[in-house]
């Protein structure tokens, strides 16, 4: 058993979650074992951390690092030369976003993109990483996007999914997880609806879908079916306890939607749903954060994806924060303590994981440890709180996934870090 001594850590309790000021944190294997004050646990290994701050694993419910567009032209062309650039280029950019996810504490990545291509060397390099994936290549939908087009399900994309989960599900002792991506719903029709949930059940895995991400997506779904995107996807049994709403920023009740009703967030309250939010890209896309709130009131289950560069959870927490109290004119609101739940604990109950997300005896010992001894925190009372105002990426001293360190003294130990930046650099140098 190794022992992390001396640090604060943020602790689940039967009351919630506290601050435990000194604590030890005992870890056996891939989970926690013990929990106590410092002193309180024996072990042959003590690792002293005082002056660090302990947290859950971060959890990404949604991130795409294999957009379509790296894979280039020449690729599709038969171009030798080119496609050998191109999967070297979606090699080191894999990498390097896995290995800036962890530097910043994500210890689980929700994998939403499409590059089919490269889904097998996604898991693989999460795989030699030590990172906990979700991935499957993303279900296709073809036309619904116009008014008055219907959409359908392309299918070799859903049969490419359900072989990759089959393949891949449960690899690296359980850290390669499968799950099945839909995106956007407003291209969907009942028949692909159906499809899909037929192979979500059979295949016991999570579905993530895009809903609702502007106001045409909402007012196209009510134009052709009399109903919100969201009642929708409930009246086709694609909404309950499995299911991750991504985007969802335009929903019943909503600015911008110019409906009145507002019983969207009520509906996914009651069908046990969750949602993801993507605080930086819906600030460069000039979306308000305040959404964050009304799903609280109404007990969404509510996490946080790191959906672009650079791939940094600190950024997504503090852009959330800070977007919550400029939309709603309320500094009260966006609070550390609800925005870093949202980072760990809430995208846990999301994937329906009740050992990840939290420090406590059992759960998973997935571990981010924080320097507070650095010049850009400075004196404190409430670490949560200096957390989110001051901290970044560059603070995280250690991340344990499974027990086992995958970020060592500010280094990600399977990889060189300074070859992949080199390597990404030479990439475009050459014409990437």
């Amino acid at each position: 058993m190794t022992v992390l001594r001396g640090a604060a850590a943020l602790v689940d309790t039967p009351h919630g979650e506290r601050i435990l000021s000194r604590a030890d944190i005992g870890i056996q294997g891939d989970s926690i074992v013990h929990v106590g004050p410092e002193g309180s646990c024996d072990a042959p290994e003590v690792i002293g951390l005082h002056g660090r701050l302990i947290l859950p694993g971060f959890i990404s419910l949604r991130s795409e690092l294999v957009p379509r567009a790296w894979a280039l032209p020449g690729a599709v062309r038969g171009d030798a030369r080119q496609a050998h650039r191109s999967a070297s280029r979606i090699e080191y950019g894999l990498c390097w976003a896995l290995a800036r996810l962890l530097r910043s504490g994500v210890t689980t990545v929700v994998e939403c993109g499409g590059n089919a291509a490269a889904s097998d060397s996604l898991a693989v390099s999460a795989g030699e990483v030590g990172v906990r994936l979700y991935h499957a290549p993303r279900v296709e939908l073809v036309g619904g996007e116009r008014p008055g087009e219907t959409g359908h399900l392309r299918s070799e994309s859903l049969d490419r999914a359900v072989s990759f989960v089959r393949r891949w599900d449960g690899m690296f002792n359980g850290r390669v997880r499968g799950l099945l991506s839909v995106g956007p719903s407003v291209s969907l029709c009942s028949a692909a609806s159906r499809e899909i949930a037929r192979a979500t059940q059979s295949l016991r895995v999570p579905l993530h879908i895009e809903v609702a991400a502007d106001a045409y997506q909402f007012h196209e779904r009510l134009r052709s079916s009399g109903v919100t995107p969201v009642r929708w996807l409930h009246d086709q049994g694609l909404l309950g306890p499995a299911t991750v709403l991504g985007s969802c920023q335009y929903l019943a009740g909503r600015p911008g939607t110019a409906f009145p009703d507002d019983s969207d967030i009520p509906l996914i309250a009651a069908s046990q749903g969750s949602v993801c939010l993507t605080p930086l890209a819906d600030a460069h896309a000039g979306r308000a954060g305040d959404i964050f709130e009304a799903l609280r009131a109404r007990g969404v289950t509510t996490g946080l994806g790191v959906n672009r560069a650079p791939w940094d959870m600190f950024d997504e927490m503090r852009a959330l924060s800070l977007g919550c109290k400029v939309a709603l004119g309320d500094h009260a609101v966006g609070t550390a303590a609800a925005v870093l739940l949202a980072a760990s604990r809430e995208g846990a109950r999301a994937l329906g994981r009740a050992d990840l997300g939290r420090v406590a005896a059992g759960a998973a010992a997935d571990l981010v440890v924080v320097d507070l001894r650095q010049l850009r925190i400075g004196p404190w009372l409430d670490p949560v709180r200096a957390l989110l105002a001051c901290a970044d990426a560059q603070m995280v001293e250690h991340v344990l996934v499974a027990g086992r360190f995958v970020v060592e003294s500010g280094r990600v130990t399977a990889w060189d870090e300074p070859g992949i930046a080199s390597g990404m650099r030479a990439l475009a140098a050459d014409g990437e």
